[in-house]
């Protein structure tokens, strides 16, 4: 029974933390994307 138990726990918790990483930036589809700034912004 505990061999199950931290089967479903860690699996669950591994699923929130990548919709954590996902939700953090949900407009790039990379995590290091980044698009470049136009020159009207750049000082």
């Amino acid at each position: 029974m505990k061999k199950i138990s931290y089967f479903i726990f860690s699996s669950l918790f591994s699923v929130l933390v990548l919709l954590a990483a996902f939700s953090v930036k949900p407009t790039c589809a990379f995590f290091w994307y980044q698009p470049e700034l136009p020159k009207t912004l750049r000082k």
